[in-house]
């Protein structure tokens, strides 16, 4: 594992530090020990938090909806994460202890969690995964394929697979169970174009 050179900003000055240590584990002792040795302080882990209302419609999307890259949606997709109050809480080191997951892309998650007022290693008291379709779900359900900004190639494959609506694809996918019933760069649009749209939807890729 390489070490870890950290450019820390505090009110008074910007600190440069390095550690070499062999793991996580080992390499988060040594920052905290060091940044300690230096006068800054490090926050407690949060203590458990109650969801407002307002954060609960966050929290209740699926990540899919957070634009992610393809190598972050894949390292959720592998480890079952679908909706973003799964999501915040892991922590950073639980998510870069997974295949293909660094830094920088958990730092880039952690930017699009800050934009809807959110970070990682959040405890949430009281929240669970929702079941079923929320009411913002269904008002889509009869929405046409045309108005999800697919690609012509795809429309056709839709039309001749007999498929018009939200609804009838939502529930081809739930027949299909993640099997590719469909050519794979046109599956691919789809479930991007219905996970923007809070669709949870099993990923093939």
């Amino acid at each position: 594992m390489r070490g870890i050179r950290l450019l820390v900003r505090t009110e008074g000055e910007a600190i440069l530090i390095e550690t070499n240590a062999a793991s996580v584990e080992h390499q988060e002792g040594e920052l905290r020990s060091m940044l300690t040795l230096r006068g800054v302080k490090i926050t407690p882990e949060a203590a458990s938090i109650k969801p407002s209302e307002d954060m609960r419609v966050i929290l209740d999307r699926i990540v899919g909806t957070l634009e992610l890259n393809t190598r972050m949606k894949n390292v959720l997709s592998n480890n079952r994460i679908v909706y973003i109050g799964q999501l915040v809480q892991l922590s950073a080191r639980d998510l870069m202890r997974q295949k293909n997951c660094g830094a920088r892309g958990v730092s880039e998650l952690e930017v699009k969690l800050s934009e809807l007022g959110l970070s990682l290693g959040v405890k949430l008291d009281g929240w669970t995964a929702p079941t079923g379709y929320t009411d913002a779900q269904k008002a889509l359900f009869s929405l046409p394929l045309t108005s999800l900004g697919l690609s012509k190639k795809t429309l056709n494959k839709l039309e001749k697979a007999k498929l018009y609506t939200v609804v009838e694809l939502i529930e081809r996918y739930a027949q299909e169970r993640g099997s590719l019933w469909i050519d794979y760069l046109a599956q691919r649009e789809l479930t991007s174009a219905l996970e923007k749209r809070g669709f949870a939807v099993i990923r093939t890729d």
